[in-house]
């Protein structure tokens, strides 16, 4: 288990900004909650969840702007880990973690992204972040002990274009220990994700683009 720096955790609750955090001291400063690594034996199980989202995307067609077609791929994410774990998911509201499932008595916070060529170096722009929730969000969300995961697709959408589409290509971390910025918010970066945290638990890249 990820060792938690209380003085983070302090930190967090007095709301100070531009220090360097791990997810998991955002977790128990504001919900008193741990997260888990997630088990080597599970990589495969979440590797299929995104290849069934992908294969699921005809079903749940997009027509929108690529910078928002990662808040559609969180419902079609919802409907891989229906058909590949048989499990329900809850959509949160806005803010981090925005979707919670439980498999097999444990709790999991899956995240989804949607960027353009995960094969090429990572860049400093932001893809994930977090905030001091509101105590209704606390109350609502009511995060537990468990799992956090980051699901990344890549997208196959000319420039210009608005019909969703992805290439098959993908990445799925465990953020157990993931270090990002705190400022007013806080804030990854896909370099943070891939660079810095590198987690990548199972992947699958192609490139015969």
């Amino acid at each position: 288990m990820q060792h938690i720096n209380q003085d983070n955790v302090e930190m967090l609750r007095n709301l100070p900004h531009k220090v360097d955090i791990s997810l998991n001291d955002w977790c128990m400063a504001f919900y008193n909650a741990k997260i888990f690594p997630l088990p080597e034996e599970e990589y495969e199980l979440f590797g299929e969840v995104a290849k069934t989202t992908i294969e699921l995307l005809p079903e749940y067609p997009y027509k929108g702007r690529v910078n928002e077609f990662g808040n559609h791929m969180e419902n079609v994410l919802i409907a891989g880990i229906k058909k590949v774990l048989g499990a329900d998911s809850v959509n949160l509201g806005t803010g981090y973690p925005d979707v919670y499932f439980e498999y097999n008595g444990k709790h999991y916070y899956p995240e989804s992204k949607v960027g353009q060529d995960l094969s090429k170096e990572p860049d400093g722009f932001r893809m994930f972040y977090t905030s001091a929730p509101a105590e209704k969000t606390i109350k609502t969300k009511n995060i537990q002990d468990g799992h956090h995961i980051l699901f990344h697709f890549e997208h196959a959408m000319p420039k210009g274009s608005k019909v969703g589409a992805l290439s098959g290509n993908f990445k799925v971390s465990d953020l157990n220990g993931f270090r990002y910025k705190t400022e007013n918010i806080q804030q990854g970066s896909a370099k943070h994700i891939y660079n810095e945290h590198n987690k990548v638990v199972t992947e699958n890249m192609k490139y015969d683009k």
